[in-house]
């Protein structure tokens, strides 16, 4: 759902240099052809399209540049000055963005392009240019992408992007881009087709159209300010946004079935209907707030175009994205991977991740950009938020804000508000869906779920509990989960996201040819913290059989812990929001006010994969309470590294003063090294990352057991358990 720190700051750099270069002059004239280095050349289509200048700023102090034209002579990519002519991109770290001077929405119909570009701009997709992939290992392909506003459902113009296969005669497949928060169609549209494995080059080279889009509510999709859009090159700023008064409702619906999701149909409907796009060949792929949205769409009951076609996806893959957006902010500790699950698991209003949902808040409300020109503009509005209409609570952000924290004792109150508020846009309540592929009504659609371990926002819990209805509601469901090492809050390993985003290109490959994915069921690249490089993989045909072998570790004695904050100092370096990373994070000492029991590593060794469980009697005495879990790695120098954690909330009212409880952590693939120790620590404090509570309240923990899910071991039978 959030972006990341590089991708933030990339978009930054890349808009600041983007207003640099716009003070800077195009030379005028240019023969065609180009030797490499020259000043001020024009590159030969033939040129551009065998890589050999394509459009990236040199970046010199002479202040070189590449040009590539198209076949009817027009500039593809340009770095600078005024646009000439009208409705040109720069290319800037990788990213293509609009130029300035003007916004780039609005340009004149295109000259080339043929009937499939005149089609093109009837939807509103004006700006049509041409190009060539450039990727090492697939053949080059000639290809159009016209930007523009498309009209949504509801009349909101959505910007959007399409590019297709120049040699395109017919109806092709098309793969839908969907974005992470606060982010931008620019994101698929990179010009480096050598590391764009899930952008326009990958399925260019199949034949494949792509549509990338901006989410309502978003940058030109009626955000507030689009600094892309309307910063002139000398810096003034254009009207704060392209339509004021189709954009007075035009708000972010954060992931609404009913309104990012018909938009994203309706778009779709447009271009089959158009005689565009082939509409029985429709992939999805959305990373992180596209991710939840990509599984939405993948849950959804055929629908219709504008013309009466009914469509369904034929694949969907859904990159470090949620299933249960209530659980993913706010979880109780319910969540599970043993049991098939019907819907979301009830219980009390869980314990919100307080900086990673501010922080998404902030990111998505306020996007720093540094406009040197314009001093006065340090910081935008990007998105637009319902600030306006509390009853119509899917939208009002600041209204689930405010239930978050109520706390105690209105968890009731603050619980069935926020039920009602997020169930519309967590596939795992597609019940109509559900009940229609039961009923044999639906095909389902193949879906591929990749997960991040370590991923502090969206747990592997996501993809694992929808993997599980999935397959309770048919054994053979075409569901596949992947999970590699980082997500939100944790450090991405390259090797690992590369080699999964591969996968879900020919994932979505197979799916819009209608043919059986080679993938295993179930994949898991081993995690580990930064270190030396690992690519341990371990498959399997079902979940179940990934780690089918319980190690339990069990322990005597007990501890009390206390709802005051005893180590803030600890608490803080363990927030992924401040810190960087959750699991991973390291410490020199133990934290204070907890409770600790530990084990050492068995001498072969310990690897587990999955939901390691904790299991705890309690007695608690005040009001609720919430019972932290962390499980460390300890060297024998005392430095430790946090494996993966979890809360339980125990409510006042539903839990009773004395129990057990047995509750899934956040999950890893880990393995532990001999002669350290495995340590178990409980609390009831973990903020600034999770909410304190809001009453006062102890609890005594005794006789607890750590259980770690391992790959099947050579005459292994059933569970070990050391004490």
């Amino acid at each position: 759902m959030g972006t990341d720190h590089s991708r933030r700051t990339l978009r930054t750099a890349a808009l600041v240099l983007l207003l640099v270069l716009g003070s800077l002059a195009i030379p005028a004239a240019a023969s065609p052809g180009c030797t490499p280095g020259e000043d001020g050349c024009m590159p030969t289509a033939e040129q551009c399209a065998a890589g050999e200048h394509n459009g990236y700023w040199d970046g010199g102090e002479t202040g070189r540049q590449a040009v590539c034209v198209g076949s009817g002579g027009h500039a593809l990519v340009y770095a600078g000055g005024t646009v000439t002519p009208a409705c040109g991109h720069v290319v800037i770290a990788g990213n293509t963005v609009p130029a300035t001077g003007g916004d780039p929405n609005e340009c004149s119909s295109p000259t080339e392009g043929g009937p499939w570009a005149a089609a093109a701009a009837r939807l509103g997709l004006r700006d049509c240019q041409h190009g060539a992939t450039s990727q090492e290992t697939r053949p080059v392909v000639a290809f159009v992408t016209c930007a523009g506003e498309m009209t949504s459902f509801d009349g909101l113009e959505i910007d959007a992007r399409l590019t297709f296969p120049a040699a395109a005669t017919e109806p092709v497949p098309l793969v839908l881009l969907l974005h992470g928060w606060g982010g931008h169609r620019v994101w698929f549209q990179s010009e480096n087709e050598r590391t764009d494995v899930l952008g326009r080059g990958r399925f260019l080279a199949e034949g494949y159209a792509t549509l990338a889009t901006t989410a309502r509510g978003f940058w030109a999709s009626c955000g507030a300010f689009d600094p892309v859009a309307d910063v002139d090159a000398d810096g003034s700023t254009g009207p704060t946004e392209e339509h004021p008064a189709g954009c007075a409702k035009g708000w972010t619906h954060l992931a609404e079935r009913g309104y990012e999701g018909r938009d994203s149909q309706h778009l779709l409907g447009q271009l089959v209907d158009a005689g565009l796009v082939d509409g029985d060949r429709l992939g999805v792929f959305g990373e992180s707030y596209g991710g939840g949205q990509a599984w939405l769409l993948a849950t959804s009951p055929p629908w219709e175009s504008p013309a009466g076609r009914t469509l369904r996806m034929a694949g969907a893959v859904s990159l470090q994205g949620w299933t249960d957006l209530l659980n993913a902010l706010a979880p109780n500790g319910r969540a599970d991977d043993r049991v098939p699950a019907a819907g979301r698991s009830r219980g009390p209003l869980g314990v919100l991740k307080t900086t990673m949902f501010g922080g998404l808040w902030w990111n998505g409300r306020i996007q720093p950009v540094l406009i040197p020109q314009a001093p006065t503009y340090p910081a935008q509005v990007m998105a637009r938020y319902n600030t306006v209409d509390p009853t119509e609570a899917h939208s009002f952000i600041d209204g689930w804000m405010a239930a978050f924290h109520a706390g105690e004792p209105h968890e009731p109150v603050a619980a069935a508000y926020l039920e009602q508020a997020l169930a519309g846009k967590s596939a795992l309540l597609a019940d109509d869906y559900f009940a229609a592929v039961a009923r044999g009504e639906v095909e389902p659609t193949p879906v591929l779920a990749l997960q991040g371990w370590g991923d502090a926002l969206f747990t592997p819990v996501e993809s694992v509990q929808m993997y599980r209805r999935l397959k309770q509601l048919r054994p053979d469901y075409p569901v596949h989960v992947a999970f590699g090492d980082g997500g939100h809050g944790a450090p991405l390993r390259p090797e690992h996201w590369s080699l999964l985003k591969d996968m879900a290109g020919d994932f979505l490959v197979s799916a819009l040819d209608g043919r059986p994915t080679s993938l295993p069921p179930i994949t898991s690249l081993r995690a580990s913290c930064g270190g030396p490089s690992d690519l341990t993989t371990r498959t399997a045909p079902h979940w179940d059989l990934l780690a089918p072998v319980d190690v339990v570790l069990s322990a005597d004695g007990a501890g009390t812990t206390s709802w005051v904050p005893a180590d803030p100092e600890a608490e803080l370096a363990l927030d992924p929001f401040a810190a960087g990373a959750r699991a991973c994070a390291t410490l020199d000492r133990a934290p204070r006010g907890s409770a600790r029991w530990s084990w050492d590593v068995p001498a072969v060794g310990l690897e587990t994969i999955g939901l390691q469980r904790v299991a705890v009697d309690y007695v608690r005495t005040g009001g609720g309470a919430t019972l932290i879990a962390r499980i460390w790695e300890v060297e024998p120098s005392g430095r430790r590294t946090l494996v993966t954690s979890g809360p339980y909330r125990l409510s006042a009212d539903a839990d009773p003063p004395a129990g057990s409880v047995d509750f899934a952590l956040f999950g890893t693939h880990w393995r532990f090294t001999p002669g350290n120790r495995i340590e178990l620590e409980l609390s009831q404090t973990d903020a600034p990352f999770l909410r304190p509570g809001a009453t006062p309240s102890t609890l005594r923990l005794s006789d607890p057991s750590v259980t770690f899910p391992t790959p099947r071991l050579r005459g292994s039978r059933g569970a070990s358990v050391y004490r």
